[in-house]
């Protein structure tokens, strides 16, 4: 029998779900099949996991487990093909994650029209691809603490660091709902939404990992921006797994920048 849990599989790296296998008294040959349905079939619900026998899904389910993918609330689509997504999470909380298609040009009657305020659109932007890569903006925080000063998140203040799997999840939840799959479809991912991915970096850290060696996305096509938090720089120096590395300055001298950036202080 499994131990009581309430998580989600979703967030999981390989040797976390080689434990709940073993604990389970299942083969090992589980994990692979556990870590293809969440991460690169990126699966819903246990139920869908059809490699799995039914009896375990069951004794994943009555033990608190579930596959924790993140529920688009709201979908906000502009002519150029930009999409705002509103992703919420299962205490209430939600944080924008964008999709950003590159080379459509955002043709009139191709379905990336400008939705009106509010409104939701129904299904991917276009039914036809227009376009050669595509980028995510990826949030880290519900809010932000750095308190730049050009910024609405900043007002939010910070409610909660991100997980992982909610990292991961946000990704995800995009590529389904545009019916696209890395490697084969070309994504790059940028961490430049809510949130300063370098004062959540364990989980930010774990996310890029299960990105990489799960998803699929290379890490030469992420990108990390941050304002500048100088001990964390250093520390992913040191990575093994490293994203692209952008310093976010917004100002052409240091006196600006701080007015600007009150970290800049630090």
């Amino acid at each position: 029998m499994l131990p009581n849990a309430d998580a989600s599989l979703l967030g999981l790296n390989r040797q976390e779900v080689a434990e709940l296998v073993e604990k389970a008294g299942e083969p090992s040959y589980r994990v692979q099949q556990i870590m293809s349905g969440v991460y690169r079939e990126r699966m819903q619900s246990l139920d869908q996991v059809s490699t799995l026998p039914r009896q375990f899904r069951a004794d994943l389910s009555q033990r608190g487990f579930a596959i924790g993918s993140p529920n688009l609330q709201e979908r906000f689509v502009s002519r150029d093909g930009t999409v705002r997504y509103l992703v919420g999470f299962a205490d209430g909380e939600s944080v924008e994650t964008v999709w950003m298609p590159e080379g459509d040009g955002g043709e009139a009657g191709d379905g990336t029209e400008a939705a009106e305020p509010g409104e939701l659109s129904a299904g991917p932007v276009s039914a036809t691809r227009g376009w050669d890569r595509a980028t995510i903006c990826v949030s880290s925080q519900v809010g932000c603490a750095v308190d730049c000063h050009f910024c609405l998140t900043a007002l939010l203040g910070v409610k909660r660091n991100l997980s992982a799997g909610e990292m991961v999840g946000q990704v995800c939840a995009l590529l389904n709902d545009q019916k696209v799959s890395p490697p084969q479809d070309r994504i790059n991912l940028v961490f430049m939404g809510m949130g300063e991915p370098f004062l959540n970096y364990d989980n930010f850290i774990k996310a890029v990992r299960l990105l990489v060696e799960e998803v699929g996305i290379p890490e030469a096509r992420m990108t990390v921006s941050t304002a500048g938090i100088v001990p964390r720089i250093r520390d992913f120096g040191l990575e093994s797994i490293r994203p692209k590395l952008a310093i976010s300055l917004n100002a052409s001298n240091d006196e600006l920048r701080t007015r600007l950036m009150p970290l800049n202080r630090k």
